[in-house]
């Protein structure tokens, strides 16, 4: 059905096709109500005030779910748009929730014929200006990711981190580390780069397993042997942030992922892909394990970038730049971040990059 109905616009998807019509409608029938306090005449516009808030609301279902489709189809996006993106999708449930309310009171009045300062009247308009005004704010954050952002609209670069000293976390020449004065990183480890493994990241293993850098490497990337479970954690710590990892699996079968808001108390959120193409965004809270979504996902020959984003509520896992799984928590405190890892093989890091998410 949403290939059908997207077949009849030119447009990356149907949320812009569609997002105009219940905002022109929603501040259309609130100007009409208005118009009837005050001048009360012509008494037909009492009945079409209450018909366009339902046509408006209606529209905005529409936007509103075509919208949660958009926003996990489109590529590419800016980490920073990621948070705006969460926010504007917040702000669009509570507005709809609030001119559900509103239209239900609407034609109410309109049925009981209620006069034209009523109380429930009175209190409807109320209602509606405070709805107008959140749809202001939901429509500015969408536009802000349109002509800010660029999302699904061009495909710009990243911003660059401002560097500071390279190396400065473990002292290590080989270690290249560019950090960013917000807390961003950006680490591209050369071969042998084995130093970082407890200066800049801390391996923390679980059982048997076994994680040790491997002597003979690619000119590209520091390779690692793993046996088992363990994550490689940065010692740094962000909330609202996006990680990028260039890997290439070896020889590898099992599990690869990315940890975010990784806590001493075991609280933790990882993005999951298997060898055997299954992919998981898993949240740990107080020692339970709790699947917020599975896709399919399979990993290509050859080095693959894994992406999580973690803005406020919205958790999303990418592979290569497509989202494959998509889900929601209440608001959690920073934690650490880095790479997980559950299985055998040999994992060739090429590059990890952290971005706090900031909306500007």
């Amino acid at each position: 059905m949403q290939e059908l109905l997207s077949s009849f616009t030119a447009l990356p998807n149907l949320h812009p096709a569609i997002i105009h019509f219940p905002i022109v409608l929603l501040t259309l029938a609130f100007a009409i109500d208005l118009f009837y306090i005050l001048f009360k005449r012509p008494a037909w516009l009492d009945n079409a005030a209450a018909a366009t808030y339902v046509l408006g609301t209606l529209g905005a279902i529409a936007a509103y779910f075509a919208g949660r489709q958009a926003a996990d189809s489109v590529e590419n996006v800016l980490p920073q748009a990621q948070l705006v993106m969460g926010q504007h999708s917040d702000w669009a449930l509570y507005t709809l929730v609030v001119f559900l309310v509103v239209t239900v009171l609407r034609v109410l009045v309109s049925r009981k014929d209620q006069a034209a300062k009523s109380p429930l009247r009175i209190g409807a308009v109320v209602l509606a200006a405070v709805a107008v005004g959140m749809l202001m704010r939901t429509a500015d954050l969408g536009g802000s990711l349109v002509f800010k952002y660029g999302v699904a609209v061009t495909a710009p670069e990243s911003a660059q981190l401002t560097a500071t000293t390279p190396g400065a976390t473990s002292g290590a020449p080989e270690t290249r580390l560019v950090r960013g004065e917000n807390g961003s990183l950006l680490w591209q480890p050369s071969p042998g780069d084995t130093s970082a493994l407890g200066s800049l990241l801390s391996p923390v293993l679980t059982g048997s397993s076994v994680l040790r850098g491997v002597p003979a490497a690619p000119a590209q990337g520091l390779s690692l042997e793993v046996e088992g479970k363990a994550f490689l954690l940065f010692r740094d710590a962000l909330a609202d942030l996006q990680i990028d990892a260039k890997v290439v699996l070896e020889n590898y079968s099992g599990k690869i992922g990315l940890a975010y808001r990784a806590q001493d108390d075991g609280n933790s959120g990882l993005f999951v892909v298997s060898t055997t193409g299954k992919a998981q965004l898993i949240d740990y809270e107080g020692g339970e394990e709790k699947v917020l979504d599975d896709g399919s996902a399979s990993l290509p020959a050859g080095p693959v970038m894994l992406t999580v984003s973690a803005a406020g509520a919205h958790l999303k896992g990418f592979i290569d730049g497509k989202q494959v799984v998509h889900g929601h928590v209440h608001e959690q405190d920073g934690g650490r971040f880095g790479l997980f890892f559950d299985g055998t093989g040999t994992v060739r890091i090429v590059k990890v990059k952290a971005t706090k998410l900031e909306a500007h």
